[in-house]
């Protein structure tokens, strides 16, 4: 629960505990309108009135209008605030209950674009919040100055009003957006498939369109069911979908580590989900446009009633606003269908279907001049002018001002319900009946049928092709990234298991492969002193140089005592495991006799007797020895692709075929041998995928 449910919770049992408190009923109420009223009636006489009648008369009409008209206003039947505040409550219960069982919703129906209702929520919060304050500053007369000119307590209850229905519409396309993102999610999954379903597409068109295919035999009835010609329309939407990521995503094998190169497998789906919400929190937002047409609608409303007083001729113009609305809502819809044929390349016959074969090439500009250019690049473009040709396709050149087209319509629909509401509940004339129903039946059509297809349409023109989004395409690499970073960390615990149960651990690598450079370490040192040896006897006169490189070079120090030990324990042989001894016993900072490269050649010279060799021939042959058997110990754990595909799959953390062809793809570039993949190298490429910096 965040600051603002805080303060909605406190405002609203505050303004019940003061109505109870007061412990005013209706009748009480009622008693102290009446009393009032009377009080101020009999301080005026006759004169008064009469004068005050003449000053009417002079002050200009519009004036005139708004005081009949509050004056109308107070004679009405005034509610008890207590109903009011009753009502606040069962709405605050309401949105709390709707808070709690959010996440279980969202758990249970896995609906990520259900975290827009905090959006909403927030700016009902806020206009509740105020709605609050009034209340409790009308409690206290703090807003009696305004008792004759506006009725506080029925502005209060048409402001919780607009913020259900506000809310209504808001959940209601929220959850047509949910299906439409599973819709886009299940076709990301047919991706690997798009050419069987190329193939299905083109018999059913060749099916359903028959005589046109085959013109000799028109006479002929070709028979097919409504399933087919629904099946014909899926399969058509799909690939139009593979075709619209296909020009979205510049085909390359990219590591997924940066948004400007994306791979094959971009989650386009969950590129346009996020984008989709994004347009949710434009549309319900309650920003200064919202502000603005408000007052135009109370403008227009109190111009209306001044004209017409009797409130006749103002029913039939409110009731046509929806008949205007619905009528704009499908000359935007329109515009907005053409620009999506000018952006995606509509299939309208197997022919127009051209896939793409890309080459598994990890340059990400070597497949661009493949992709099929869309129409609107085809149109004639002025050098000169500041928008691009995407932008060129929009009213007034801003495909921002579409979030608003959306968002005007809904609030102007939302206001209109409560001003029917609170105006026209007692028609006169059926007419006024069948006019009420073919408002609403128009406010319906617009929210529940033309609201939720721009919803769509509008998603798709305004964030491909040259309107792409930066941030939204980094977030769905980071989530990309994340999720096989999740997957490659458990296939790692797997590996680690398994070497476990046959008596190897994958540690035993990583400490085999800090060994090995220990190993160059020494060997290095060696080679340097034989090289420095042969330079001292050979050329003395670069004495004083060799002495230098000498002193820049660290020597080999070893304890003596655990060398002595050790070298007799190996005696003539040496092997891998052997040499991991020597390296860790010999190399050591302990205290003690330590014997420097110079003593231990001359150990050797001395023992060389008991190894049988030459001293010099011995240090070539421990490099040897251990070099070799070094090598043939990687040979022994190398593995072939056949048997790591069979241990991806024995994992079951990479379930279908295309996720193990990209693992082991992976490893294959980052592996130079290509056919033998080594497990200290996919170990590698598993901690640095994990770290998200790929080789």
């Amino acid at each position: 629960m965040n600051i603002k449910q805080y303060i909605l919770t406190v405002s609203f049992l505050l303004c019940l505990y003061l109505e109870y408190a007061k412990g005013e009923s209706i009748l009480e109420a009622q008693q102290k309108i009446i009393e009032r009223d009377y009080q101020i009636s009999r301080q005026f006489t006759m004169t008064n009135l009469e004068k005050q009648y003449e000053n009417l008369k002079r002050q200009p009409k519009f004036i005139q209008f708004i005081q009949r008209s509050f004056s109308q206003i107070k004679k009405k039947e005034q509610t008890i605030q207590i109903y009011g505040f009753l009502f606040f409550l069962i709405f605050l219960i309401v949105y709390f209950l709707a808070l709690s069982i959010k996440n279980q919703i969202k758990t249970t129906l896995k609906m990520k674009l259900f975290r827009l209702i905090n959006n909403i929520l927030g700016d009902i919060s806020i206009i509740l919040f105020i709605s609050s304050l009034i209340l409790i500053i009308n409690y206290y007369d703090g807003f009696s100055f305004l008792d004759s000119y506006l009725y506080l307590d029925s502005l209060c209850m048409a402001i919780a009003i607009f913020s259900i229905i506000w809310l209504f519409i808001g959940v209601y396309n929220i959850l047509v957006s949910q299906t439409q993102s599973k819709i886009w999610r299940e076709y990301e999954k047919q991706i690997p498939n798009r050419k069987v379903i190329k193939n299905d597409y083109e018999n059913l068109h060749m099916l359903i369109n028959h005589s046109r295919y085959y013109p000799e035999n028109r006479i002929e009835q070709v028979v097919y069911t409504s399933q087919q010609y629904t099946e014909l329309k899926v399969k058509r939407d799909i690939l139009e979908y593979f075709l619209m990521r296909q020009e979205f995503i510049a085909p390359s094998y990219q590591p997924t580590c940066t948004e400007n190169f994306l791979r094959e497998d971009f989650d386009f789906s969950n590129y346009l989900i996020r984008c989709l919400g994004e347009l949710g929190k434009q549309v319900f937002k309650i920003n200064g446009y919202s502000m603005i047409i408000l007052i135009f609608l109370i403008g227009l409303r109190l111009f209306l009633s001044w004209l017409d007083e009797e409130n006749d001729y103002s029913f039939y113009i409110m009731s046509s606003i929806p008949l205007i609305i619905m009528l704009f809502l499908i000359v935007f819809l329109r515009k907005v269908m053409i620009n999506y044929r000018m952006l995606v390349n509509i299939v309208d016959s197997p022919v127009e279907v051209k896939f793409t074969e890309f080459e598994k090439n990890r340059d990400p500009m070597a497949n661009i001049d493949r992709l099929r250019q869309p129409q609107y690049l085809l149109l004639p473009y002025d050098l000169e002018s500041q928008y691009n040709q995407h932008e060129k396709l929009f009213w007034f050149n801003k495909p921002e001002i579409s979030y608003q087209f959306i968002h005007i319509p809904l609030f102007i629909q939302s206001v209109w319900m409560i001003e029917m509401l609170y105006e026209y509940y007692t028609p006169k004339i059926y007419l006024y009946y069948l006019l009420l129903s073919l408002s609403v039946g128009f406010s319906f059509i617009s929210v529940f049928i033309l609201i939720p297809a721009l919803f769509y349409y509008v998603t798709i023109v305004t964030n491909i092709q040259m309107l792409k989004k930066k941030q939204i395409i980094q977030k769905v690499v980071f989530d990309q990234r994340r999720f096989k970073a999740r997957q490659i960390e458990k296939f790692s615990q797997y590996l680690n298991d398994e070497a476990r149960n046959q008596g190897r651990s994958n540690v035993s690598f990583r400490e085999a492969y800090i060994e090995k450079k220990q190993y160059d370490d020494i060997r290095d040192s060696f080679q340097f002193h034989q090289q420095l040896e042969k330079k001292q006897q050979n050329e003395q006169e670069h004495q004083e140089e060799a002495d230098e490189e000498s002193q820049q070079h660290k020597e080999l120090e070893v304890t003596l005592d655990k060398f002595v030990s050790v070298v007799k324990q190996l005696g003539s042989t040496l092997n891998y495991t052997a040499f991991k001894i020597l390296v860790r016993r010999c190399v050591s900072k302990e205290k003690g006799t330590t014997v420097t490269y110079e003593n231990f050649v001359k150990y050797l010279k001395e023992k060389q007797a008991f190894f049988g060799v030459d001293a010099n021939e011995f240090i070539q042959l421990l490099f040897t020895e251990v070099f070799n058997e070094n090598v043939r110990q990687e040979n022994k754990q190398l593995i072939s692709e056949k048997r790591l595909r069979k241990i991806i799959k024995q994992s079951k953390i990479f379930t279908t075929n295309t996720e193990i062809d990209d693992i082991i793809e992976e490893v294959n570039y980052l592996h130079s041998d290509g056919v033998n993949i080594s497990i200290p190298v996919l170990v590698d490429y598993i901690t640095d995928t994990v770290e998200c910096y790929p080789k």
